[in-house]
């Protein structure tokens, strides 16, 4: 979806984007589009701006289709002034041209201790385990009386909508962090005034590397737990009922419960491309709506889907020898390949699910048939979840 088509789709249902202060100011292009339909212009980031640029950072804005659109934002990140640009550019790299914008790959980013420098000096962002940065305001919690608590000591707004939710387990050296990950779940919300629309996913490692993706009803949860889950989920969204349209919520899976891990204003990157291969569903749309103050909809689950992640040989650096895209859609009846590495392209662990040479997304009528198409990667797999959704009243 173009941007512009994100934009009149924002106008005309009254809504309004929200773009960093920062970019906007220096990208007169983005500017003058997003006047045109009417944004309003947030402060936060611009601090984390000019504590990158005393390292010798610049900002940029990463529009990135399979993330940006779903915020309804912008993202400002931090990259190192001479990187080079990357060879591949992704899809909309004419539509950006057009407008003037700086874009880069997340791989191009500062490395991480530039960025948490500069992190450090503005005081206002966690930073995950992975390149990158966001323009968000993030507050460290434990749980959800944890998040309560933070927001009264800091006498932060909950209305202002300039704030999200992150546990950050800087304490877990990576190897335990890859432990703790084979327990993470994760819940899509889709939250309007007249209904929610739970995704429940299950976010299952099948390689030491770090990664995930998709979306799915976990089969290790009970119907009970699941209720339990939606019940928690639910509490935790309605803290940001009439903030933000959409959240993706991720947690532990634990004896005790639930722990929750992070809350980002965002859907997970690729549902909407996986609603739209197995069923008739615009979660774009159904998040329009909830936003809008109408009831969200998604119609009923057609069939399963799975992003399977295809990763370099352990070790490897470059891309040597890129994979037969059309033999792997071929060999898994796969619906489409994106993000395709080629010959050349280097490799950096840290960069989690971008260090792939590939996304392939497959669809089946089951889950049988689904896992056994996962199957077939033949250790090429880093990760891949199914999916399932309800609307609940």
């Amino acid at each position: 979806m173009p941007f512009s088509d994100l934009f009149a789709q924002a106008r005309d249902r009254g809504l309004r984007v929200l773009v960093p202060a920062s970019a906007a100011a220096s990208t007169p292009a983005v500017t003058a589009l997003a006047d045109s339909v009417g944004t309003r212009w947030e402060t936060t980031g611009d601090d984390l701006v000019s504590a990158g640029r005393a390292r010798g950072l610049e900002s940029i804005i990463t529009f990135d289709e399979r993330y940006a659109y779903e915020c309804l934002a912008a993202t400002v990140q931090l990259r190192k002034a001479d990187a080079p640009q990357p060879r591949d550019k992704f899809d909309m790299r004419v539509l950006l041209n057009e407008r003037g914008l700086s874009h880069t790959r997340a791989w191009e980013l500062a490395c991480d201790d530039d960025v948490a420098a500069a992190v450090r000096e503005c005081g206002t962002i966690v930073v995950k385990p992975r390149r990158g940065v966001s323009s968000r305001d993030v507050v460290v919690v434990h749980d959800l009386a944890s998040w309560q608590r933070a927001a009264a000591e800091r006498e932060l707004d909950l209305s202002s909508g300039e704030l999200y939710a992150e546990e950050f387990h800087e304490h877990l050296p990576f190897g335990e962090y890859r432990d703790w990950y084979a327990s993470y779940l994760a819940v899509d919300v889709i939250h309007g005034t007249e209904g929610t629309v739970f995704l429940p996913a299950d976010r299952r490692k099948q390689a030491a590397n770090y990664g995930e993706t998709g979306s799915l009803v976990p089969s290790r949860v009970t119907s009970a737990e699941r209720a339990a889950l939606e019940a928690w989920a639910g509490e935790i969204a309605a803290l940001w009922q009439g903030l933000w349209p959409a959240f993706h919520i991720e947690f532990v899976h634990t004896p005790q419960g639930f722990q929750l891990i992070e809350v980002n204003p965002r859907l997970g990157g690729h549902l909407h491309v996986m609603v739209k291969a197995v069923s008739d569903g615009d979660l774009i749309g159904a998040v329009l709506e909830a936003v809008s103050g109408r009831v969200p909809f998604l119609p009923p689950l057609q069939a399963h889907a799975s992003y399977i992640l295809v990763h370099p040989p352990e070790g490897a650096q470059v891309v040597e020898s890129p994979p037969d895209y059309r033999g792997l859609l071929r060999a898994h009846a796969g619906v489409s390949v994106a993000h395709r590495r080629r010959t050349g392209d280097r490799f950096d662990p840290r960069n989690g699910t971008l260090n792939a040479l590939c996304e392939l997304l497959v669809t089946a009528p089951d889950a049988e048939t689904l896992r056994a198409k996962i199957d077939q990667s033949h250790g090429h797999v880093i990760s891949s979840a199914r999916f399932s959704y309800g609307n609940l009243a």
